[in-house]
């Protein structure tokens, strides 16, 4: 699993700085309810990038993932762990990011429509492929970051599940791509705390802490900014380029070789014909 060198990748100067009244505006709603909190963490600030940059970068917001027995893993854990483990829940995440449609073209498309990719490269309508969620909880009004995490398990886990499937599909290792993996982060309004999740062979799906950032002091938010931006900028340039080779491949070996063989039995009908006869009649 690799995942600092996501963090720590060159992104645009103005994810450098932050204003100084950020740290202000989070504190003044860290004891009101998850919309408020939502609406200056997630979309007043200029943590989470919009998708007005011209990047293929698309995102939704509070719309529950689809086809949750395709994308959703089963829980494996065997009943008699002494570890209490949340279950997984069907994935409804407060902000959600992945490509756009217009980010393929034809043959890509195409493979997307063939099964099984079609029922897990778009769980959410015009988010394709997402990799990176958030959930988002109110403290003063019962929320906790255990609620948070499990939704974040959730998500995480079927955005990972998806590539798995995309993998298998194409003869590949899942758990052997370095971008097999998915992030998500749990807000409360305090801290965010960012995770990441990957799978591990044979049906294991994981999730680990590898960050808490105290939202009221301007470095730790600064950290936060930066490290969403290399989220961002790897899922579509690293990630999305990776996609897109592997539906290429399952192109040319599924649909452009039906194809292929819809045309020669059109060129040649005659003579599959009077093989049949030469049969028939010996």
């Amino acid at each position: 699993m690799e995942y600092s060198r996501i963090l720590s990748k060159d992104v645009e100067s103005q994810t450098n700085t932050i204003n100084q009244g950020w740290c202000k505006d989070i504190v003044r709603v860290e004891d009101d309810g998850e919309e408020e909190i939502a609406g200056v963490v997630l979309r007043t600030l200029p943590l989470f990038p919009n998708t007005k940059d011209g990047k293929p970068l698309s995102r939704s917001q509070k719309q529950p993932f689809r086809d949750l027995g395709s994308i959703l893993p089963r829980n494996e854990r065997p009943e008699t762990s002494a570890i209490r483990v949340p279950g997984i829940s069907g994935p409804i995440p407060d902000l959600v990011y992945g490509v756009k449609s217009t980010s393929f073209n034809e043959a890509e498309r195409m493979a997307q429509l063939t099964q099984p990719i079609k029922r897990i490269c778009q769980p959410i309508a015009n988010v394709y492929w997402p990799f990176l969620s958030v959930e988002v909880k109110a403290p003063s009004k019962g929320g906790t970051m255990w609620i948070a995490t499990n939704q974040c398990a959730g998500t995480g886990s079927a955005c990972v599940k998806a590539l798995t499937v995309l993998q298998e599909h194409d003869g590949s290792v899942p758990n052997e791509d370095p971008n097999s993996i998915a992030f998500s982060c749990a807000v409360d309004g305090r801290t965010t705390e960012l995770f990441v999740h990957w799978y591990e062979a044979p049906h294991n799906f994981r999730l680990a802490r590898i960050n808490t950032y105290v939202l009221s002091r301007d470095d730790e938010l600064l950290r936060l900014r930066r490290h969403v931006a290399g989220i961002v900028e790897w899922g579509v340039g690293e990630r999305l380029a990776k996609i897109k080779t592997r539906l290429s491949q399952i192109f040319e070996t599924t649909v452009g070789a039906a194809r292929t063989g819809n045309r020669r039995q059109r060129e040649e009908p005659d003579a599959e014909g009077g093989e049949e006869e030469s049969t028939a009649s010996a």
